[in-house]
């Protein structure tokens, strides 16, 4: 029984190792390990993955409203939703502050888009009391043969998250393979950044309808 009790006390302390305290998700250190692991994978069995990178739209305004602990607590919800929708096979990490990202494990572009858009509603539908609903603008990227590195993936999803942010926030876009032009980059047509809307009234101002974009033709834009 001491040894049960020993071994259960060891695999807590591992877990909590490895975990953010506020979010429960995975914390930056432990993503960016699953990282290199899932980058490895790719180069020796051509194992697909996607990042997603998401980042709260005007959450310094939530703090400032309702203060820190109210910001705590729409951290706390956003961290559930995404354990939530996520597979147990994914790597889903508290990136820093209230960005987010997302290692998806043997998927390829239009399986990442799918996930990015339920990651959208589930937490554009937060219902906490008091506060605003919540924005998220999300990049989306795979691995292709021209990253040399897991960083690579991980530097055109976020360029993906900052094209987003500029072209009007609480949106999905998606950056081709081997893009790394910055927002607002005019390059040719093979390297514009994909926009995605996902049809989900939490992802858009109600003011404009929702743009759908076949996942066929996005699929094929991203091919090397």
């Amino acid at each position: 029984a001491l040894a049960i009790h020993h071994h259960q006390r060891l695999c807590l302390a591992q877990d909590e190792a490895v975990r953010d305290g506020l979010t429960r998700l995975y914390n930056h250190a432990f993503f960016r390990r699953s990282l290199k692991l899932a980058y490895d994978l790719w180069q020796r069995y051509q194992r697909p993955f996607a990042v997603i990178m998401l980042d709260l739209d005007s959450f310094k305004g939530t703090n400032d409203r309702f203060g820190h602990l109210t910001g705590d607590a729409v951290l706390a919800a956003v961290g559930r939703q995404i354990a939530d929708t996520t597979r147990t096979v994914d790597v889903p990490a508290r990136y820093g502050g209230d960005e987010f990202a997302v290692i998806l494990t043997d998927t390829a572009y239009t399986g990442a888009i799918t996930l990015a858009g339920r990651l959208g509603r589930a937490i554009g539908a937060l219902g906490l009391p008091g506060v605003d609903p919540v924005g998220v603008s999300i990049g989306v990227t795979v691995v292709g043969p021209s990253d040399r590195h897991g960083i690579d993936v991980l530097q055109r999803a976020d360029m993906a998250l900052l094209q987003a942010k500029a072209q009007g926030k609480n949106r999905i876009c998606g950056k081709p393979i081997g893009d790394m032009s910055p927002p607002g980059h005019q390059a040719g047509s093979r390297e514009q950044p994909t926009q995605v809307w996902p049809e989900c009234p939490a992802a858009l101002d109600q003011a404009e309808p929702a743009k759908t974009v076949s996942p066929p033709s996005l699929a094929a834009s991203w091919l090397p």
